[in-house]
């Protein structure tokens, strides 16, 4: 176990100066301004083929669990990771997508079955970073965005990349709270992806 911790850790600092931290939101392919005016985008969220750091998320969790000493703390952590996709990262995600999208009057939903688009977002890593003892590293996701025609999912009509988006602490509090700034870094996406489709519907 010693050796997996030490292992762990020299790929989290590697990770450190393989990434560079310039976020980049851009259409890679297909064309975003069908969502012209559109009143609402079906969203859904995707995790199957997500990365933490250099890891699997199933790897990163069989890690972060060694490191605590009580199992109620490793459960509690585990129990919480899992669940603030829901409760805070997809929320944070959507608050923010929706504030700078008005301009479009462009809502995203995600209980609206009528909507003719969906907006499938996939995490393909998510960074955690962390913060302590005088030594930082940023927190960071990257995101592809597939725009679908919800009746036929499977034809990608846009798709975009939401790379190396960091996430802060706003606070004290938050700045050494590695969930926080995730579910940040999840906000911040959905700002940028907004003012990214206001642009490219004008």
């Amino acid at each position: 176990m010693k050796y997996l911790k030490l292992f762990f850790a020299i790929l989290l600092f590697s990770g450190f100066f393989k990434y560079s931290h310039a976020q980049n939101v851009e259409l890679t392919s297909g064309d975003a301004s069908i969502l012209k005016g559109q009143p609402t985008i079906q969203v859904t969220f995707n995790y199957d083929k997500m990365k933490i750091g250099e890891f699997t998320e199933e790897l990163y969790i069989k890690q972060k669990k060694s490191e605590f000493r009580k199992p109620a703390d490793a459960d509690k952590f585990i129990a919480k990771w899992k669940a603030d996709f829901k409760d805070s990262h997809q929320p944070k995600f959507i608050e923010q997508f929706n504030f700078n999208t008005k301009k479009l009057k462009l809502q995203a939903v995600t209980d609206d079955e009528t909507a003719k688009y969906t907006m499938i977002v996939n995490t393909d890593l998510i960074d955690p970073g962390f913060s302590g003892k005088g030594i930082a590293r940023e927190t960071f996701i990257n995101l592809t965005v597939n725009i679908v025609e919800s009746a036929n999912p499977e034809d990608i009509l846009a798709s975009i990349l939401v790379e190396k988006v960091v996430g802060v602490g706003e606070t004290t509090v938050e700045m050494k709270d590695q969930q926080a700034r995730i579910t940040n870094a999840y906000g911040n996406a959905g700002l940028r992806l907004a003012k990214l489709l206001v642009r490219l519907c004008k």
